[in-house]
Parts: C-alpha cells; structure tokens; sequence
C-alpha cells in the first residue's frame, strides 16, 4: 500500500516536472494576420516651388512644418553689398498659396502632379530614386542665386497620390478604380482608395495609384518610400505553425488543463509565414495550448 502511495507521489513529480520544465506552453490570443507584399512607391502632392528673389543668403522666418496662407513672409534673402561698408539688404520670400513649408525641394514638383491624367505614364519608378533632399536647414544660412529654387509650399490638406509597382503575387487584377486598399508605411497603416483602374504587366508586375486622405506629417518631405500592401486579412487565435499537429488529415493543438494535456482539431482560417490563425469549439483567448508538442510525440 505504502509502495503504491510512493508510485502515485512519483508520478505526479514526474508530471509536474514535464509540463514545467518540457513541455513549452503559451496562451492563445485572438488576432490578425496581414499578408503582406512589398513595393517602392512616388509620391505625387499639390506643390509649388518658391525661388530666391536675389542673389545672397538665405534665411528662414518660419519653421518647415508651419502652416501659411498666401502672402505671409516665410523666407528673407540677405544680400551682400559690393563694396565694403555698404549694408545689406533683405529682400523678403512670401509664399504663393496655402500649405506647409517644406525644404526638400528635388526637382519633380513640376513634373509630377495630381491632376494628371495619365500619372503612370508619367511617374518611371525606376528613374525616381530621389528621396527628397533639404535646401536648407532650419537656422542655417546658405548662399543662394536668384531664381534658385530654395523651398515649397505644400498643400497638406490635398490628398496624396502614391503611384507605386506591385509584386506580381499581389491580387490587384480583381481590384477596380474607388476601391479601397491598406497598407503599411513604417508599420503605421494607411488606408486609401484605387485612383485608376490597375496596370496589370507580365514583365514589371502591377501598377497601382492610389489616393490617400490621411496620411503621417512625415510623407510631406520624401519622393519616394518603401511600402507593404496588404493583400488580405484573417483572423482567429493567432498560432505558431509548429504547434499545429496533423491527425487523421486534421490539423489540431495540444491544449493543456491541470489534468492532462490533450490534442483537439482546430480550422486553420490562414497561415502568413511562421503563423496561423485557427478556431475550433475548443479554441478561445487564454487557453494555454502546447508551443513544441513535438516533444509529445518524439520525447525530445
């Protein structure tokens, strides 16, 4: 009798030890998995280019970023007089519309524009690597030309155009001009609509453009921008694959009570790289389920 008692208390110990110690087990929680796919985008906005009235230094009266209306003193070029003892003079930069100071002035303000019609035609991705570069910096004096280009005013209240080529596993071929489309940008996401139909090509993959309401401060001062598209969700209690367990064509977990630990089926709802999400009758947020249940299997 003694000897069964000591059997049962090693048992337990043996048990405690394994679920402790072997056996590797999480908490299911509920979530979404983003297919993701990634493109280089241009960036297309309502921008006018503001030049130097004069030759000499250029000095901002106001911050990049600050708002100004048509009119408003942004800039003072501080020109040097020609002959020692004359003083200088200033001659002051207005802005020519509405919008933000922005300093990163490449050259592309002219030719890429939201109005047009036919923005992939226009836009050559593989010619536009400028990232957008400053002029001048905040507090620094340059030496300027006139006719120079020096600043802009952008209109950040207009929406933003990325023109942008998708892999060629990306499901835009169903997708139609007004629909909408999320993707990711510096892990914030945005969220916009299809602009015009997409260009759908054997050799370069498919164009997208796309419009955007609401986008960060900072897509103000760059040309052009790594991006993900989404191109689908799904969600359930998100998994690592290598708990799934195929039983009988079934695919299931190891779930773990204080009494046993156990396999149950689950429906895998979709997998994106390492992760899954599944559901099933038995599947709910803080379940405790097994993370390497080939340790179950093998004993390794």
């Amino acid at each position: 009798m003694a000897g069964g008692f000591i059997l049962y208390i090693m048992a337990v110990q043996v048990w405690h030890f394994a679920t402790t110690s072997l056996v590797k087990t999480g908490a299911l929680t509920a979530g979404e998995l983003k297919k993701l796919y990634m493109a280089e985008g241009v960036l297309i906005r309502n921008e006018t280019v503001i030049t130097s009235p004069a030759d000499g230094e250029l000095v901002l009266l106001l911050k990049p970023g600050e708002r100004v209306r048509a009119g408003d003193n942004i800039a003072e070029v501080r020109t040097i007089g020609e002959d020692w003892g004359i003083p200088a003079r200033s001659a002051l930069i207005r802005a020519t519309g509405t919008g933000v100071i922005n300093l990163a002035v490449d050259g592309l303000e002219g030719v890429l524009n939201p109005a047009q019609t036919d923005i992939l035609e226009v836009v050559k991705l593989n010619q536009v690597k400028t990232k957008g570069y400053a002029v001048v910096r905040e507090g620094q004096r340059i030496k300027c030309s006139k006719g120079q280009a020096v600043l802009k005013i952008v209109d950040n209240l207009s929406p933003l155009i990325i023109a942008l080529q998708a892999p060629g596993g990306f499901p835009a071929g169903v997708m139609k001009k007004g629909e909408s489309i999320t993707m990711l940008w510096e892990n914030q996401e945005l969220t916009g609509s299809i602009a015009e139909n997409p260009v759908v090509s054997s050799t370069t993959g498919q164009w997208l453009v796309i419009r955007l309401h609401s986008y960060p401060a900072n897509l103000m001062s760059i040309r052009s921008s790594s991006f993900e598209l989404v191109g689908g969700k799904v969600s359930g209690c998100i998994v690592s694959a290598k708990s799934l367990v195929k039983k009988g064509g079934q695919e299931g977990l190891y779930i773990m009570t204080k009494q046993s630990i156990h396999w149950v089926p689950v429906k895998v709802e979709g997998a994106v790289n390492d992760s899954a999400a599944v559901s099933g009758e038995q599947i709910a947020p803080g379940v405790s389920y097994v993370l390497n249940p080939n340790w179950l299997l093998t004993g390794n």
